[in-house]
């Protein structure tokens, strides 16, 4: 998260063959920023919410979140201002 800001990126990137019940974990490591915005953009639009928050700070944060997705082709798409931190991505599925 350092190297750059980055403004709707996305940091991960898969296709679902079959719908699943898909769990998504994120590793936060010394991160501080003003602001940080993590969603999950799918198919026919879809645009889900994982995380959002204001003057975040965290030594270490493991926030995760379960659910149930169509197949298509998926990715987490960040947003924070540039900040000192790592951002590492797990997905589980089936």
């Amino acid at each position: 998260m350092s190297a750059k800001a980055l403004d709707g990126e996305a940091v991960y990137s898969f296709t679902l063959d079959d719908a699943a019940e898909v769990g998504i974990i994120f590793l936060l490591e010394d991160v501080r920023t003003e602001s940080l915005d993590v969603r999950l953009l799918g198919p026919d639009g879809l645009e889900f919410p994982i995380f959002h928050a204001e003057g975040y700070s965290a030594r270490r944060d493991v926030p995760m979140i379960e659910t149930w997705l169509e197949p298509g082709d998926y990715r987490i798409v960040l947003s924070p201002a540039q900040s000192p931190g790592i951002l590492t991505v797990y997905l589980k599925r089936p």
